[in-house]
């Protein structure tokens, strides 16, 4: 019970029948806001052919990135530890739909859909939290200076920025960002301590369209498909969730996610909400459709 001189409050009792839906009309208006691109695009048919016409086959990129908290890894509180202890973050993970990489879990494959499921359209993505093993990026073992100083945040978020590489690269069957290349490009994107901590944003951004303008020919291609049975690529919505530190990682990945659009024409212009590499015809719409933030701090190291 709560009395209104408790210094603590508590959260409301979860209702025993859960929080489903119970009605379909809050199921219709999430697969409306999902399918938004493709609606868009339709009623943009019938407007040209100045009738209804036949629905065309195109496909928007559904991607989850979850970044755990400071002392959570999802591999290590499922697998390893005698008593298993799934964070939020990583039960998300889990019920999330797609294929994708779970960082740190040397049995991510038990963790992910097999394929087709998510039909080449879902994908999701872990990061595990700061100060626990992390090989993807070079983290071998749990680290002290992680758990205190959330030393390794960085590295986190750029691998997130990655992998909407790794999603376009599965989902135009260009097979994946392997291991290698992805760590190899985490060290290329940080932050040059050694010039005085400057030149983060101008290594994420020419790292990150080094690898986009490999893939923007596909892309292009396609975006504007040519022949049947080719479905039309039309952008990437992001869902990123994170607790604690990894909240912190969440918000901040999204600000760099920014920083990767186009420049506006003016100083007081809005950027356009697409990737769009050294080719001016290949802008691939991406937006941030939810994101969860659980327990968020400050900062993240």
């Amino acid at each position: 019970k709560i009395k209104p001189q408790d210094t603590a409050w508590l959260p409301p009792a979860f209702p025993l029948n859960g929080r489903l839906p119970d009605h379909p009309y809050p199921v219709a208006m999430n697969e409306r806001r999902q399918n938004s691109l493709e609606q868009r695009y339709y009623d943009e048919c019938c407007l040209a052919a100045g009738k209804r016409v036949w629905r065309p086959c195109c496909k928007t990129l559904h991607v989850s990135l979850f970044f755990d908290g400071t002392g959570n890894n999802l591999h290590n509180d499922v697998y390893v530890d005698e008593h298993p202890h799934p964070s939020n973050i990583a039960r998300l993970f889990r019920a999330a739909i797609g294929s994708g990489h779970a960082g740190g879990a040397a049995l991510e494959n038990a963790l992910l859909d097999v394929p087709p499921a998510g039909s080449e359209t879902y994908f999701k993505f872990y990061m595990p939290g700061v100060g626990t093993p992390f090989p993807e990026i070079g983290e071998l073992d749990y680290s002290n200076l992680g758990l205190a100083t959330a030393s390794g945040g960085e590295n986190r978020i750029n691998w997130g920025l990655l992998r909407l590489i790794d999603a376009l690269m599965r989902a135009l069957k260009l097979g994946k960002l392997e291991d290698t290349a992805s760590l190899a490009a985490v060290g290329d994107m940080a932050t040059s301590w050694a010039a005085l901590g400057l030149g983060g944003a101008h290594n994420r951004y020419e790292t990150f369209y080094r690898h986009f303008n490999r893939l923007q020919n596909n892309i292009w291609q396609a975006m504007n498909p040519t022949g049947r049975g080719k479905a039309r690529l039309m952008g990437m919505k992001l869902y990123v969730y994170g607790f604690s530190r990894g909240a912190a990682q969440a918000r901040t990945f999204v600000n760099w996610l920014t920083e990767l659009f186009p420049k506006p024409d003016s100083a007081d212009g809005v950027p356009a909400q697409v990737l769009q590499g050294s080719n001016p015809a290949c802008r691939l719409p991406v937006s941030v459709e939810f994101l969860g933030l659980l327990d968020t701090v400050a900062s993240v190291g």
